[in-house]
């Protein structure tokens, strides 16, 4: 079905099983309307639109007309997410100055944040676990609390 197949994984989708998740899916879709007319098809009554929010999304088509074709974290980017890895390991295990282990220490704190932020937004791959992997990498490199997940 529909969960299996959704670009985020079904962990997008059941995140926001039994709540109210209005919100959380017009800032994830911003580019049409569509599930006005799908809620309105099951004889939901689609929550009223937000005049701000409207505002908002009409500056954002305004700015990238057309939408965003790339969901996904770029492969350049892994690919430099993984050449920064390589410096860190050098610079933290084989150089090991104080000067180098700040550096290799930002260059942790930097692929640490992008990997659990991507991760935690489903942004890397098509498969949760690859998604969740990225997720708990990056936690595990900089420490945040494991609650920070929506």
């Amino acid at each position: 079905g529909f969960v299996e197949r959704h670009p985020g994984g079904r962990m997008a989708i059941f995140s926001g099983r039994g709540r109210d998740c209005t919100a959380l899916f017009e800032s994830y879709h911003p580019w049409n309307d569509k599930h006005r007319k799908t809620l309105a098809a099951f004889g939901q009554a689609p929550p009223p639109p937000d005049p701000f929010y409207e505002e908002l999304k009409t500056q954002v088509r305004n700015a990238f007309p057309g939408g965003s074709a790339q969901t996904k974290m770029p492969w350049s980017t892994m690919a430099w997410l993984s050449m920064m890895w390589c410096i860190m390991v050098c610079l933290f295990f084989f150089v090991q100055t104080l000067f180098a282990c700040t550096v290799a220490g930002v260059i942790m704190g930097t692929i640490g944040t992008r990997l659990s932020h991507e991760g935690a937004h489903w942004q890397i791959s098509n498969h949760e676990w690859v998604n969740r992997a990225a997720l708990f990498l990056g936690y595990f490199l900089t420490g945040p609390s494991m609650i920070w997940y929506y």
